[in-house]
């Protein structure tokens, strides 16, 4: 699935008069103590394993070394416990350049339904005067290290009510700002996702996605709300039913960039370009190497109107709007955008 490996994990607890230490760990050994070099030296980061209370009940971050550690710590006050209070912490560690997002709701959810055990039965307090709780424990964190490894999720009975379920999910950046003047471009068939139940708006603006249409237009042609059009299409961008494009002019400049070499190296992408930019379809396919040599034609200082002005023959047979739509598609062309100085 992508997700970054857990290297290790450990649940730590308070102690009354030993302070911050460890209790169970996985691998073993791998924290303390230690039976071959540890990952980090555990003393200088317990101190913020089990925080101060005001940085209890929230996800902390720490980095040591090449690692970064994810914990939810949580601290208790009642008065069965000496002192009064009880913190514990179930920390899992990363390399440090690992992207954690997916782990992180889990985190919290461990922290915080292990707070809810504690306040009804005491289930982890007891445990550390009970060995056979004391396994428990070390065989649910041994399993949730394995699962989650594995197969990016787990599901662990502690109890006859309660259960550890925990499922990592990819994390999609928000889709960006869509502007009136993009032109929205389908990805895949849209026809063949409409749903009758869907937004009264996506069911209006859809038939007019077409690759041509700038989002003013759609909204005006479907005679929908032009902000309510915007959140359809970002709602369209997050799932990668669609891509924006600049408005097509013959006055834009285009120049190839440095994946043009891809044109040549992908068969499937040369093919779908002849497939895509001939405007009558009785006529021959345009050569490959036409549609190169027409690709690295473009430039800079030309707009669009003077290229196809000096390569008129060749482009006899090719509508050129989508000859510049698949190649900024693809990444092979970049609009050039000129501003006076």
């Amino acid at each position: 699935d992508g997700f970054e490996p857990i290297i290790a994990m450990f649940y730590s607890v308070f102690h009354p008069t030993e302070g911050t230490k460890v209790i169970h760990q996985v691998p073993s050994g791998v924290i303390v103590p230690p039976s071959n070099e540890p990952l980090f030296d555990f003393d200088t980061i317990k101190n913020y394993v089990i925080p101060k209370p005001s940085l209890c009940n929230k996800l902390i971050t720490l980095k040591i070394d090449k690692y970064r550690i994810l914990g939810f710590p949580v601290n208790i006050y009642a008065q069965q416990y000496a002192r009064n209070s009880f913190g514990f912490n179930f920390c899992f560690v990363f390399s440090y350049e690992s992207d954690t997002t997916p782990y992180e709701g889990n985190i919290k959810r461990i922290g915080k339904m292990f707070r809810a055990l504690e306040e009804q039965s005491q289930l982890l307090s007891k445990s550390l005067k009970d060995s056979h709780k004391i396994s428990s424990i070390e065989s649910l964190i041994q399993q949730i290290f394995q699962d989650l490894n594995n197969y990016s999720e787990c599901m662990i009975p502690i109890d006859a009510s309660n259960s550890v379920d925990l499922k990592l999910f990819p994390i999609s950046p928000p889709p960006p700002q869509v502007h009136s003047h993009d032109v929205p471009i389908a990805l895949v068939k849209l026809d063949l996702l409409i749903d009758s139940l869907w937004d009264p708006t996506m069911l209006k603006i859809m038939p007019f996605i077409n690759g041509i249409n700038s989002i003013a237009q759609i909204s005006e042609f479907s005679d929908a709300n032009l902000d309510l059009t915007k959140e359809c299409i970002r709602h369209l961008l997050h799932y990668k039913s669609i891509a924006l494009l600049d408005i097509f002019q013959f006055q834009n400049h285009y120049t190839i960039t440095s994946l043009i070499g891809n044109f040549l190296r992908d068969p499937n992408m040369a093919s779908a370009c002849q497939d895509y930019v001939l405007n009558i379809r009785k006529i021959t396919l345009p050569s490959k190497a036409t549609l190169f040599q027409l690709y690295n034609a473009l430039n800079s200082n030309m707009s669009v109107s003077q290229w196809y002005m000096e390569n008129a023959k060749l482009l006899e047979f090719i509508d050129v709007r989508k000859f510049i739509t698949f190649g900024t598609r693809n990444g092979i062309i970049t609009r050039i955008h000129w501003y006076p100085v």
